[in-house]
Order: structure tokens, then C-alpha cells, then sequence
């Protein structure tokens, strides 16, 4: 949490960035560049399950034990 939505698109350019639904303030399609993430939001993405698999770990900027629900769909 803490980045923006440009900087994950940057850092993971593989990835389409979907949604962006923020608890209590709805859903945003397709999220704002500009909008910063925060802990709670629910960030849709698609893309192949190998870039998947690595998003948590770069939006977290690398903090393995930051608490997050992350599952995908195949």
C-alpha cells in the first residue's frame, strides 16, 4: 500500500489493471493513475499467472510479511 496505481501499472507492465474497488467509496473501472493504494482496497488485475504470481510481492514493495488476501482466478 502507498503507491499509486501508475507506479504498479509501471512496475508491472504486464499486467492490466481492472478495478479498483475501495471499501465504503465503490469502484473504480479502470482505477486512476493517480490513485494511491491503500490497505483494504481490492485491486482487480489480469494478465498471465506468472506475473500474477509476482504482483503481491512488488505492490508490497517487497514486505513478505505484510498481511493480504491475494488469490486469482484462472
Amino acid at each position: 500500500s502507498g503507491i499509486t496505481v501508475k507506479k504498479a501499472r509501471d512496475r508491472n507492465p504486464a499486467i492490466v489493471f481492472v478495478a479498483l474497488t475501495r471499501p465504503g467509496q465503490g469502484t473504480s473501472v479502470p482505477p486512476c493513475g493517480d490513485e494511491q493504494l491503500l490497505p483494504g482496497d481490492a485491486l482487480t488485475v489480469a494478465g498471465r499467472r506468472s506475473d500474477l504470481e509476482s504482483i503481491e510481492f512488488d505492490l508490497n514493495d517487497g514486505a513478505s510479511d505484510t498481511a493480504s488476501s491475494f488469490s486469482t482466478c484462472v
